[in-house]
């Protein structure tokens, strides 16, 4: 049976965010990574690339909560609570 139009821009846009996440990784760890938590929130992911967006989908949670963010060129993100990372990476799936 030939695909519909919709099955075709479902293959397209899971390839085209495959080459996207694939071109920030090799940029380096810190472009993928932040492309996972600021561009792919969304997303629903395989389990792997899931479980690294938990941290920098908070780091950039965080870093927008804080005040005056426009005014500062590097502010400081606050270091996650106690347990907090345990509780990220409890949430992942095996």
């Amino acid at each position: 049976m030939p695909s519909t139009g919709t099955e075709q821009e479902t293959r397209a846009l899971e390839r085209d965010r495959g080459i996207r996440l694939e071109k920030s990784f090799c940029a380096c760890c810190g472009h993928g990574l932040l492309s996972l938590g600021a561009d792919e929130v969304g997303t629903t992911l395989p389990p792997t690339l899931s479980y690294w967006r938990n941290l920098p989908r908070a780091y950039v949670t965080a870093l927008c909560a804080l005040p005056g963010i426009g005014e500062r060129s590097k502010p400081a993100v606050p270091i996650p609570a106690d347990g907090e990372l345990e509780t990220m990476a409890a949430a992942s799936r095996p």
